[in-house]
């Protein structure tokens, strides 16, 4: 994607102010309440507590979840799931992740080519977290997805708004 693109991308989280400090990305998705962006993480706490049920009565051995960004999710994850891997094309924000979430078995990854590190990973769960909106088309993504993973993985679409 190129360095001109993240540094583009980083600009606009920062005018959003979607980039975190290393201790607001540890409380993820807790944050504090005067936070411009209070109202979505009640609603991505609500998703993270529906998935959380979810899971219970489910064994996953490898997660990938694509897109990534701060790594919060990934990190999440590795507390359910025996394998994680956190993609995201964003080198910043991966390089925070990698900073802040240091768990054995979590991994991180810039790797551009999603199709090409789900067929070396070949999970059993893939998540986007709202991540799917920023794949074009993302109908393609899923159907490459379909073809490499097994008949008993799941794809998850969280908090997108797709």
């Amino acid at each position: 994607m190129g360095n001109n693109f993240e540094q583009l991308y980083i600009k606009l989280r920062k005018a959003e102010q979607r980039i975190l400090s290393d201790e607001q990305v540890m409380k993820l998705p807790d944050i504090e309440n005067q936070h411009p962006h209070y109202s979505e993480w009640l609603k991505r706490k609500d998703t993270l507590q529906r998935f959380d049920n979810y899971l219970a009565n489910r064994s996953f051995k490898t997660a990938l979840e694509i897109g990534c960004g701060n790594g919060w999710f990934s990190n999440w994850l590795a507390k359910r799931v025996s394998k994680v891997t956190g993609q995201d094309i964003n080198q910043t924000e991966v390089e925070q992740a990698r900073r802040v979430f240091t768990t054995e078995n979590l991994q991180f990854s810039t790797e551009e080519n999603v199709l090409e590190l789900s067929h070396n990973l070949m999970p059993d769960l893939v998540v986007f977290n709202a991540s799917l909106q920023y794949f074009n088309p993302e109908e393609k993504l899923i159907e490459n997805l379909l073809e490499l993973l097994s008949d008993s993985s799941e794809i998850h679409i969280l908090d997108t708004p797709v």
